[in-house]
């Protein structure tokens, strides 16, 4: 088991890639506070705050579609009743 894990592993660390970002250095200050204060570091906090943002978008882009499709089938009972 410990074999295969180790080698997981190895295999995550090939797959890595950095992200590097220009921040003031308040903002920086501040994002270093928040995620002491939550507990975590601040990679952790970032990818959290992509990862929910993202997440948000795509339901709203999700939404769209199916709330076009319901017009489109009222304009359609619509049209079919005249």
């Amino acid at each position: 088991m410990q074999i295969n894990n180790k080698k997981e592993n190895l295999e995550a660390v090939d797959k890595i890639a950095r992200l590097s970002i220009d921040l003031l250095a308040a903002d920086h200050k501040r994002l270093k506070t928040v995620a002491s204060l939550m507990g975590m570091t601040m990679k952790d906090l970032v990818v959290i705050s992509v990862g929910d943002f993202m997440q948000h978008r795509l339901n709203q882009v999700a939404k769209a579609p199916v709330k076009q499709t319901k017009e489109i089938s009222k304009d359609k009972k619509k049209s079919r009743k005249k």
